[in-house]
């Protein structure tokens, strides 16, 4: 599971360089949720990472969270992950 999320926070963050799709990656609440209804925002905010300290931090931090995975299982770990995810900034 760990290599999975190193290997998408990667993959995401190299997509949204060469795609050039930073523009979008950026969130506001009043005019982007509120007044244009862009709830699609909040997902691709939460997986994307604007430069390469952020990602390089992000591979780190989830790299040696490894043992914590193997003490609950790749399951409860992935659900963790996603409720941590959800809950902090970035």
């Amino acid at each position: 599971m760990t290599k999975y999320l190193v290997t998408s926070i990667i993959a995401s963050s190299t997509l949204t360089s060469v795609l050039a799709l930073k523009p979008y990656t950026h969130i506001q609440i009043v005019p982007h949720l509120l007044h244009q209804w862009q709830w699609w925002r909040i997902p691709v905010w939460m997986a994307s990472y604007s430069n390469a300290g952020e990602v390089l931090f992000a591979c780190l931090a989830v790299y040696n969270l490894r043992g914590l995975e193997r003490i609950f299982g790749s399951r409860k770990y992935a659900v963790t992950f996603q409720l941590v995810s959800a809950v902090t900034d970035k």
